[in-house]
């Protein structure tokens, strides 16, 4: 009978346990993490909003597009940027001319305005705008 009994709770422990993991995964899912360039429009933003398509997981996930600090030293190879490296986001990396919604932006000073959806400690901003032709 105590052992019924013993076995009994560790299940319900088991399963209470497994439901709290579930939840934080799935939260962590659910809520933002990060941050994204919302003027000029990002590409992985614009993915969100359904002005690109087959973006894959960055539909979802624009706020989680973030390289290794360090960059450009540190961090993705040449043609690996846009996903900063991560294959969850590879499909950034595809390039053709007419693939991507073009943003333009004018030489010389611009403004950037990111929309920050979890705060952690940055070390810089630093800003790579692809050149016509």
């Amino acid at each position: 009978m105590k052992i019924k009994l013993l076995l009994s709770i560790l299940s319900l422990a088991m399963l209470v346990l497994i439901s709290i993991i579930s939840f934080a995964r799935v939260n962590t899912l659910l809520n933002p993490m990060h941050g994204y360039i919302d003027f000029p429009t990002s590409r992985a933003y614009l993915c969100s909003l359904g002005k690109n398509g087959n973006c894959g997981a960055v539909m979802v996930e624009p706020q989680s597009v973030e390289g290794r600090k360090g960059f450009p030293r540190r961090g993705p190879a040449d043609g690996k940027i846009a996903s900063a490296g991560h294959r969850w986001f590879g499909e950034l990396d595809e390039q053709t001319a007419t693939l991507w919604t073009k943003i333009d932006v004018s030489p010389g000073k611009n403004t950037f305005h990111w929309t920050l959806t979890a705060p952690h400690r940055t070390t810089g901003w630093e800003y790579f705008i692809t050149k016509q032709n």
